[in-house]
């Protein structure tokens, strides 16, 4: 009788670990890309805090003559008994509002709370004016 050899199939040892290799090495390069993504895409929750403020900063003129020189006057267009501060919409920043002595014109600022600060320390600041003007820590980048 002669005997029949089988022969199983599958996966050596050998590939296996060419294919880890291969998916470790990936990670690598993909990682860092990735993580800047979410730091850049938490930017925009500063966009939206500084564009809400500007606009309350606008309706709070439009009734007073003035901008508000303090978050406090610009959260009471909101509520009867506002906070002292304003967070952005998802909290990765604080909003807060400078004027000059006339109350004619302001500059507000996102101030990156953490872990936000730490991770983007290069936009930890990020500034819009009353004139529209936008900038940040490293200059308009941050924009």
């Amino acid at each position: 009788m002669m005997a029949t050899r089988t022969r199983n199939s599958g996966f050596t040892l050998t590939e296996l670990m060419i294919v880890v290799a291969i998916i470790g090495i990936l990670a690598i390069i993909a990682y860092p890309s990735y993580k800047s993504y979410t730091v850049k895409s938490k930017r925009s929750d500063a966009y939206a805090g500084l564009t809400d403020a500007a606009t309350d900063q606008e309706k709070f003129y439009s009734q007073n003559m003035r901008f508000a020189t303090s978050m406090e006057a610009l959260n009471a267009l909101h509520s009867t008994t506002p906070p002292t501060t304003r967070m952005s919409p998802e909290n990765y920043y604080a909003i807060t509002t400078t004027t000059n002595s006339t109350a004619q014109t302001y500059t507000l600022t996102a101030t990156a709370q953490a872990p936000q600060d730490t991770a983007d320390a290069p936009c930890k600041n990020i500034t819009l004016t009353s004139a529209g003007v936008k900038g940040g820590t490293s200059g308009t980048s941050c924009w």
